[in-house]
């Protein structure tokens, strides 16, 4: 099944509200266990691409409270919600307003969750990281061989939410790179790969980790 491109930035405010509301608990367990397993970085910076609204970054502040996590989204919208949540809920977590190719900051491991789908030139995305960091950890889904599978997927993990995020669900699912796609983005790296099957057959994700 070919890639089908969605929009790099989430800025319509039903789609933004959709997304919000969607529930991230088992996205956001699997997200801490996979970040302890392969970075397991306690204290330090740590800069995060496409922080959305920021409630992974929350958590992993929660369980790591030494840790200084800077988030970077385009998304304006996104980075008002993520600013009122952090405010409520963290003190070691910010989050900013900027497009990749322009954060300067420097970090301890850079990191990206659900992002790299988004993303419609990669070589300036992997460029941004190593930029950042000489260690990184992403992780992201992998795309399903076809539209019934990623179908499949969506009604398994989202039956219960809005039609809204179903849909967005689904087209993240078709904009999600293959192995073979990821495999010659970081071909010049020492980066290494990890994939990782979820609890539906047809669903699986994708660790990016390692010294660059």
């Amino acid at each position: 099944m070919q890639r089908l491109n969605e929009s790099e930035l989430m800025i319509n405010p039903e789609n933004v509200k959709a997304f919000l509301n969607g529930d991230k608990s088992y996205g956001i367990t699997g997200f801490l266990e996979l970040y302890e397993k392969y970075v397991n970085i306690n204290s330090g910076k740590i800069i995060d691409l496409g922080s959305g609204t920021a409630e992974y970054l929350i958590a992993l502040e929660s369980k790591y409270p030494k840790l200084n996590i800077l988030g970077f989204d385009g998304s304006e919208q996104m980075v008002k919600i993520a600013q009122d949540l952090i405010e409520y809920h963290s003190s070691g977590v910010c989050v900013r307003h900027k497009n990749f190719s322009d954060v300067e900051d420097k970090a301890d491991c850079v990191i990206s969750t659900n992002t790299l789908h988004h993303i419609h030139d990669t070589k300036t995305f992997w460029n941004c990281v190593k930029n950042i960091s000489n260690m990184c950890f992403i992780f992201d889904f992998l795309r399903p061989e076809n539209t019934d599978q990623a179908k499949s997927i969506v009604e398994y993990y989202a039956s219960n939410e809005s039609k809204l995020f179903q849909q967005d669900y689904y087209n993240s699912l078709l904009a999600s790179f293959s192995l073979e796609e990821i495999e010659e983005q970081i071909k010049d790296t020492n980066l290494k790969i990890e994939v990782v099957k979820g609890k539906h057959q047809f669903a699986r994700s994708i660790v990016i980790y390692g010294n660059i």
